[in-house]
């Protein structure tokens, strides 16, 4: 229960003070896990900046703040950010499939549909050559953390329906978006008739 307030709380003088272990429900220890799920929303809010996110993770390295660190920083809602996450996660052969996840969990964000937009014609253009460079079971996760699912609209529906009736793309990816299109149709459904 806490860690979906923490999802979907906009209060960041509460998420940091939750950080500084202030105001936390009874008997509930501030581990590894949900302090950095706490600076992710805050990164998200653009509420925690690079050298916090830094600071972080010089106090505790290890693997899981590694992971957690990227995806923090692919969160911020700062251009530069999206754009450096982006490339990395379309071009970067040398990240390891869970730096490529964190990048992918952290960049669409809700209260980013904006900032993002960009991205939502992007990922329908350069997926296919990105896809190229994985292998089918790195591509599958990417493409379940990276489908532009808050840009739920007419116009990504047709981008999707025309990124499927390509010839030219693999198997898994045209399976994979299909699945995801699905999904994005219903939606597009309901909020036609809302």
């Amino acid at each position: 229960l806490f860690r979906g307030l923490i999802d979907f709380t906009a209060d960041a003088a509460e998420l940091h003070g939750w950080l500084a272990g202030s105001g936390l429900p009874d008997r509930l220890a501030l581990d590894t896990d949900l302090s950095w799920r706490i600076r992710h929303r805050l990164a998200a809010l653009g509420a925690l900046d690079e050298a916090q996110i830094g600071a972080a993770y010089d106090a505790s390295p290890s693997g899981q703040a590694a992971q957690a660190a990227t995806k923090c920083r692919a969160a911020r809602p700062d251009p530069a950010a999206k754009e450096s996450a982006w490339t990395a996660m379309m071009s970067d052969t040398g990240l390891s499939s869970y730096e490529l996840w964190a990048h992918a969990e952290g960049f669409w964000q809700a209260e980013q549909v904006e900032l993002t937009a960009p991205y939502v014609r992007r990922f329908f253009a350069e997926m296919p050559a990105a896809a190229r460079l994985r292998g089918d079971l790195v591509l599958d996760l990417l493409i379940r953390f990276l489908y532009p699912r808050y840009a739920a609209t007419p116009e990504t529906l047709e981008l999707a329906e025309a990124m499927i009736a390509r010839t030219d793309i693999s198997v898994p990816l045209r399976r994979r978006v299909a699945d995801f299109t699905d999904d994005l149709r219903r939606v597009v459904a309901v909020r036609s008739r809302a």
